[in-house]
């Protein structure tokens, strides 16, 4: 609520609100009808960001459908990656519209001329009954989900689903190939083999016969039974309406994964996580993180379903 500002954020914020552009709640979800009427309709309508600039716990807590996170304070050094283009039309929303005032006033400074703050923020719209989401980022059902995927329009053509090769990744497969299969998109699954730690005392008996080539053998003997596991896994998830492919890595996490989805022009990129301590515990400082940061196209986060 305004009153638990401060005078002087208040007047800045004011000051902000004189120089753009604010759409209500019901105009937003009016375009957003309208966009939709488009697409079925077989036209494509122009790209359209929606933006989420509020801290990453309240992100993570509770969130509207549709928007991509991207907070104010890395949001100036980091929208010009995620939206290259200063003519495309972004829609920026915050906690009660202060911050997205802020915020829109700053990349109207940067060049971006189809710039808007949604008023009332989180809270208005929320308080409007209009729907939200809860808890870690993954695709609903509200009407968002025919246009707008995590801040992307949602026609991935090439899906990248990481795997560590058990259990905990077959949820984001499924989910690579529910989104494939009506989009006739390609899926690639990538593993990353990363160098294996030498346990204690190991270089020492080493010395005592090992062939000089062992560390060699190691990883040739784990990337076979690797290429095995990822061809039979392949072989298994293709269907009719979706070949999946593979590709095996040498390198570390997630640099290698990172520099393999540039090579594949992958436009979609699924991880999986093990799900058990509440997602802050599992994202903040963990590959998964470092994957949302750095890699050039959505990421998306599924965690195993709860038996």
């Amino acid at each position: 609520m305004a009153a638990d500002h401060s005078p002087h954020f208040l007047r800045l914020c004011e000051q902000a609100r004189r120089e753009i552009v604010e759409i209500s709640a019901a105009d937003f979800e009016e375009e957003l009808s309208e966009r939709q009427r488009l697409i079925l309709s077989g036209r494509e309508p122009a790209p359209l960001f929606f933006l989420d600039v509020r801290e990453d716990h309240e992100w993570l807590t509770e969130r509207i459908p549709g928007s991509t996170h991207l907070g104010r304070g890395i949001l100036e050094r980091d929208v010009e990656r995620l939206v290259p283009h200063e003519e495309t039309a972004i829609v920026l929303y915050c906690g009660g519209g202060y911050r997205s005032a802020l915020a829109t006033q700053s990349l109207g400074r940067m060049g971006y001329t189809r710039v808007r703050s949604l008023a009332g923020g989180f809270r208005g719209w929320k308080e409007s009954g209009r729907p939200t989401v809860l808890g870690e980022p993954q695709p609903d059902l509200s009407h968002f989900r025919h246009h707008v995927f995590e801040g992307q329009t949602m026609t991935p053509k090439h899906i990248i689903v990481a795997t560590d090769l058990t259990e905990l990744s077959e949820p984001a497969l499924r989910m690579a190939k529910s989104l494939a299969e009506p989009l006739g998109s390609r899926i690639t699954l990538v593993h990353v083999l990363e160098p294996a730690p030498l346990p204690p005392g190991l270089e020492a008996f080493a010395l005592e016969g090992m062939p000089l080539d062992w560390e060699e053998r190691l990883l040739q003997g784990r990337s076979e039974a690797a290429s095995r596991r990822m061809s039979d896994i392949a072989a298994a998830e293709t269907s009719a309406k979706v070949t999946v492919h593979w590709r095996l890595l040498q390198g570390r996490m997630p640099e290698a994964l990172l520099e393999e989805i540039k090579s594949l022009d992958g436009d979609l990129l699924i991880v999986g996580t093990h799900g058990r301590k509440g997602v802050s515990h599992l994202l903040l400082g963990s590959v998964a993180e470092k994957l949302m940061r750095g890699a050039t196209c959505p990421v998306l986060v599924v965690r195993p379903t709860a038996h």
